[in-house]
């Protein structure tokens, strides 16, 4: 969706970037996982682990954000600096590399909505009704992981081919460690089913939820039918503004403001709340269908669920 030409913003006013703010988010990450793993492997009762199982599932959502704002070098301008950090602390955790992210995020910005080149193909999941279930429970039996990981397979290589053997010794070495930690408290077990179990059945559905909210048009949603061969015309990005809730689950590091981050993505995450007020306040919004803003991922969802039969 193209800018509101009668809107001026100066993107200089949204430059600033805190770095003890990104240790202090990345830390608050960290302990919610040790956290949930440490609790759940000291109290021998499902219902912990069940939560446990749901905390780290979102905070493994929240570590793919993190390796977003590495991929756009909000770490460091420097770019070996910046992808290592990015690499030990977000990325290889989540068995993927900053490189690899990047490799495949750009075509999602410059081609959002393409029905070829876009490379987020989770935006034409139609989840209208009962699809809401099929997605749902196809994606809880690891179907979406597997997927995902053959998508991000080429983009471990490099131009010639080669495999980026660094991000894949870093992947090893740092889930050693989480297997080392779960061992050291007791229970090895807990590194195979409160990490690796939530990567690739609950993780992967939260992020689904976050791109079709993010990006399916409700008209889409309520043809009923999930056309890859369709483009989405005009693509659509959504601004979420969304509560606690909202944040913990689906749009931490203010993903939630979708629409602005496409429409100005050098403003970097810590920047998109100020940027969302100021164009509210411009009347950006205003010439826009309404459905570019909303208040709510649920709001969203539901929307996409039970559409009208009207386009929107």
């Amino acid at each position: 969706m193209s800018n509101n030409d009668d809107v001026v913003i100066n993107l200089s006013d949204y430059k600033s970037f805190s770095l003890s703010r990104f240790i202090f988010d990345a830390l608050l990450c960290w302990m919610m996982i040790f956290g949930a793993i440490t609790v759940a492997c000291n109290v021998e009762n499902i219902v912990v682990w069940a939560a446990a199982f749901i905390v780290i599932a979102a905070r493994q959502l929240e570590l793919s954000h993190f390796v977003h704002a590495a991929s756009r070098f909000n770490i460091s301008a420097n770019r070996k600096k910046n992808d290592l950090v990015g690499d030990i602390f977000f990325a290889a955790p989540l068995l993927i590399t900053t490189a690899s992210y990047r490799g495949q995020h750009v075509d999602h910005h410059l081609h959002t909505g393409h029905m070829e080149k876009d490379t987020d193909f989770r935006s034409w999941y139609n989840i209208k009704g009962y699809r809401f279930l099929i997605v749902s429970l196809s994606t809880l039996m690891g179907i979406e992981a597997l997927k995902t990981g053959l998508n991000y397979s080429s983009a471990f290589s490099n131009s010639a081919g080669d495999k980026d053997l660094t991000g894949i010794l870093w992947i090893a070495v740092i889930n050693g460690g989480l297997f080392a930690g779960s061992w050291s408290l007791g229970n090895g077990w807990a590194y195979l089913i409160l990490w690796i179990c939530p990567l690739v059945t609950l993780t992967p559905l939260l992020m689904i939820y976050r791109v079709v909210c993010e990006h399916q048009p409700i008209n889409y949603s309520a043809s009923g039918a999930s056309k890859k061969a369709e483009s989405f015309s005009p693509p659509l990005t959504r601004s979420i503004n969304a509560g606690f809730l909202g944040r913990f689950f689906l749009g931490s590091l203010n993903f939630g403001f979708h629409h602005e981050h496409h429409q100005y993505p050098g403003v970097n995450y810590q920047q998109l709340p100020k940027l969302h007020a100021d164009l509210v306040d411009k009347g950006y919004f205003r010439s826009l269908p309404a459905e570019v803003m909303s208040n709510s991922y649920i709001e969203v969802l539901l929307k996409l669920i039970f559409p009208s039969r009207q386009a929107v």
